[in-house]
This record gives structure tokens, sequence and C-alpha cells, in this order.
């Protein structure tokens, strides 16, 4: 089942946290499933001050009953393990570089890990409480982490005063003018999730904070490499923007063989199956003879060679160590070339193998 998560930062007004969940759940008619806070040692304590934390009678439990949102959508999940303090922020405030450095690490992994595969979460990020540090963290990891479904609030209370009156938590349903108090919005940002996926996946997946990671996208090249195969030359067999692939041959034969069936087969995966339901071509055949003339002085392939370039113990530690030298040559760019797989695998290999590269990038002379 998707779930729909409120991620929010909270300050010193846990208020800005019911008053979201109200415009989203009954503004918007949005069921939010679980909640997920991260704030300063302070802001825990005030929320635990306000009984956010007791099981029976908090405010949330409250706004659902009152609402009859209960019995609608469910009680969301939230309890003080949903409410996080970076690790290592002893202070109550963020107010040194250190304890920035702290918060933006911890919003910026939380998010990750929200908009992870591996999860099934919507997340409606909130940005309204905290320092205004803390929403612009929030609004950096939403522009580097967020899919199509998710997306950022700001929520503003509208009401006599200009703020949340004390132990006030949302408007109520028997005063109607209350509902004219609260007014969310929301946060338009730049979506570089897919333009990342393509260019600069680690971001996406390694655990790195923001400062690391812009300065990582700054250094990356955001086009497609070239690569270009010739089957003449040892020294530039495979020349990536016109620079010599360096890796043991049966690595490099192995790319040639995914770039030849990328570049002129429509189904260019290789899989474990091909031996039952794919032969080499003979035009293939010729394509794999020259490459492997190429480093063996002329000689012919063995008569099993061919055989033996479709199996999982020839292509699986081919394909590992083209990855590794793939990584360090080419850093960012690896992932173009790289031998990418499928979910299912045979022990420590891929089914599926293939290269991300678009065809028009691919030139091979023989």
């Amino acid at each position: 089942m998707k779930k729909n998560i409120l991620f929010a930062v909270v300050g010193k007004t846990p208020a800005v946290l019911t008053e979201t969940l109200y415009a989203l759940s009954i503004k918007e008619s949005v069921p939010i499933h679980e909640i997920e806070v991260i704030t300063t040692q302070s802001g825990k304590a005030i929320l635990r001050k306000n009984g956010f934390f007791d099981r029976k009678a908090n405010p949330i439990i409250q706004l659902f009953k009152d609402y009859k949102l209960d019995k609608k959508y469910g009680v969301p999940v939230f309890n003080e393990t949903r409410v996080r303090v970076p690790s290592g922020l002893k202070d109550n405030d963020i107010n040194s570089d250190r304890n920035n450095h702290l918060m933006e690490a911890e919003i910026t992994r939380r998010m990750r890990f929200l908009t992870s595969s591996e999860q099934n979460y919507t997340v409606y990020a909130s940005l309204s409480g905290g320092r205004k540090t803390m929403s612009a963290y929030m609004n950096l990891a939403m522009t580097i982490f967020a899919r199509p479904q998710d997306d950022l609030f700001h929520v503003l209370h509208e009401g006599p005063g200009g703020t949340a009156p004390v132990g006030w938590w949302y408007p109520l349903p028997k005063i109607k003018v209350q509902a004219k108090w609260i007014n969310l919005f929301k946060v338009p940002f730049l979506r570089l999730r897919k333009h990342l996926e393509e260019f600069v996946p680690e971001v996406l997946i390694k655990d790195m904070p923001l400062t690391e990671a812009s300065e990582m996208i700054e250094k990356a090249e955001f086009k497609q490499p070239k690569l270009a195969i010739n089957l003449a030359s040892k020294k530039e067999f495979i020349l990536v923007n016109g620079k010599p692939l360096k890796a043991e041959p049966k690595s490099l034969w192995w790319l040639a063989l995914l770039a030849w069936r990328k570049k002129h087969l429509k189904q260019y995966e290789v899989t474990t199956d091909i031996q039952r339901n794919y032969q080499f071509s003979d035009e293939e055949k010729a394509y794999l003879t020259k490459a492997y003339k190429t480093f063996k002085f002329g000689e012919d392939p063995e008569t099993d060679f061919y055989e033996e370039i479709m199996t999982t113990k020839y292509w699986a530690p081919a394909g590992t160590k083209l990855n590794k030298e793939l990584e360090k040559q080419l850093g960012s760019n690896a992932h173009f070339l790289n031998c990418q797989g499928g979910g299912r695998s045979v022990g420590a290999a891929p089914i599926c193998q293939f290269i991300k590269l678009d065809r028009e990038n691919i030139n091979i002379q023989q």
C-alpha cells in the first residue's frame, strides 16, 4: 500500500504541525498515514510538554476525532520515535556552523531514505517550522530528491494576531470562522532528480550531506560520453570521449559486445537465458572474432569461445572488473557504460546486463 507521509521541520511553535495536518487532511482531502519530524532537543521537549507523545489524547488524535477522520483514514502513525534530533546536536538551537551542518545532514539523510526506491512513500514536506536555515535545507533536499508525486508546503496562520495563541492547534469544527485562519501554499521548487539520475546518480544513493552533493553536481558533466570502438587497434580499442579505456581484454570485449547489441538490436539486453533463446549471428561472430584477434596476435578464437562468452562464469567477473575500472577512470560518467542489472540475480551476478548509453553516442569502426 502506498503511504502518504508528512515530513516536517519543527521549532518552538509545534502548532505548524497540526495546522499543516489540518490543511492537508481537511482542506486538501489528503490522507496522511505517517508523520515524521526533525527538530532540536528543545523542539522535542516542547512537543512532549504539549502532549504530542500522549498515546491517548494528543493534538493529532484529537484533530482526527473532531473531524471524524479517525474512522475515515485512521490516525497517522506518530510518536516520540518519529521525532528526530540530529545525532550530535546537543544544543537547543542551530546557532553555529557545526549545528547547522548536523541539521542539514539529518534532513538530507531522511529525505534520501523516504524517497528511495525501497520505500513506498509519497512525501508531503513542510518547511513552516524551525529556523529559516531548516526551511532552506528542506527546500534544497526536495530539489534534489523529490519525485513527481512529492510536494513541498508552507502553512500560514492568518487569525487574530497573526500567530496561533498558546494551546491552539487547529480550527475547531463548530467555529466555522477559524477555518479561514489556516492557509496552505504549495511551494514551487526545481525538480532535479530525473536529471541527477542520469548524470550524477551517486548523489541520490550515497549517504552524503548537501554540501558534498552540491560540489559533486557542480563538477559533473551534464552530457552523455561518446563511446568509440576500433576493432583494429589494441591501444585505442575503446575510446571514451577520445581517451583510451584501460581494462583487461575480457572486460573490453564484454563492453564491445554490449555496445554492438545496443547499437544494432532492439532487444539489446544480454541475459543468462541467452543460450536458450538467442544465438550469435554471423555478423556478431565476425565482430567478436576481430576483437579477439586484435589482442591475440591475429589468432582465431577457440571453437568454444562464442559459447563461453555467453555464460555467467564469463561475463559476471568481466562485468564486475569493468564497472570498477569505469568508476575509477570516468567518475560520474561511469554509469552510462557500466553493466547494469535487473531485479533478479544468479549468485552475486545480476541476470540482465546492458549499458545505458544512447545509440547515437556509440561509434563502431570495424
